[in-house]
């Protein structure tokens, strides 16, 4: 049996940053309204995990304070071939109510056993702001970036592989049979559309977000993207996300 995880965050006209394992996973800066679901098997693992939402409210919105309100849910699916009981694993509701004081902070805690997790970032090293080396980072983007603008798959797939093994094994997709759709996506279809290229990489415009309680660190410019993305296809843009963890002596693209 295979046991799959989702995030669904229901909300009306709140801001909010939803974590799981102390990661964050999506924001709402705008109020916008709406539900939205996606899955969270890469950031759980077995034995006891953390569910955050976190509330604010622009002030525009204070004249329809009666409206807001949010639910965010861990559903856990259970099955085989197409064939998945969902159950709610953890509820979190919130209304708003006149002695409300923003920010709202909601938390709970939610026990898995699940035939995963084992994740590389669970015992990486704990960065800070004190002891994060900028110069080995600034390396390590750099070997991303040059492998991929150039368009060599070779030296792309090996830092590649902690990440593809782990998504592989949250998924159930044998590894080999990733590794060969990660090839055809670089090879066949990436690399081979007409005039792709990366945007110049900016290391001086870097911001460094820290993640499950610092052993994950998330790279991005200060507009909030990746620093290796394309804008040079028609009809689709390329983003390398960079959640990377610290580990014997190297960064390791996990995420």
């Amino acid at each position: 049996m295979q046991k799959h995880y989702s995030i669904e965050i229901t909300n009306h006209k709140i801001a909010f940053a939803a974590y799981v394992n102390n990661i964050l996973l999506s924001t709402n800066r705008y109020h916008q309204q709406g539900i939205n679901e996606f899955p969270i098997n890469q950031y759980v693992y077995n034995g006891e995990n953390t569910l955050q939402l976190n509330m604010s409210i622009n002030p525009k919105w204070f004249e329809e304070l009666k409206e807001q309100k949010a639910q965010i849910r861990i559903i856990e699916s259970i099955g085989l071939n197409g064939n998945f009981e969902e159950k709610d694993i953890v509820v979190l509701n919130w209304k708003w109510t006149e002695d409300v004081q923003f920010p709202v902070n909601l938390s709970a805690q939610f026990h898995l056993d699940i035939p995963y997790g084992s994740w590389a970032w669970l015992d990486a090293d704990i960065i800070t702001e004190d002891n994060l080396d900028m110069q080995s980072l600034n390396d390590y983007i750099c070997k991303l970036y040059n492998a991929l603008n150039s368009k060599n798959y070779e030296s792309l797939e090996p830092l590649l592989r902690f990440k593809s093994a782990d998504l592989a094994n949250a998924f159930y997709i044998p590894f080999p049979e990733r590794l060969t759709d990660q090839e055809i996506f670089f090879k066949n279809d990436l690399f081979l559309t007409p005039g792709w290229r990366l945007e110049p990489l900016d290391l001086s415009n870097l911001m460094v977000d820290f993640h499950a309680k610092n052993r994950l660190v998330r790279i991005l410019r200060s507009d909030g993207r990746s620093p290796i993305i394309s804008n040079s296809m028609k009809d689709s843009i390329f983003e390398l996300d960079l959640f990377l963890c610290h580990k014997n002596g190297q960064w390791i693209l996990c995420r």
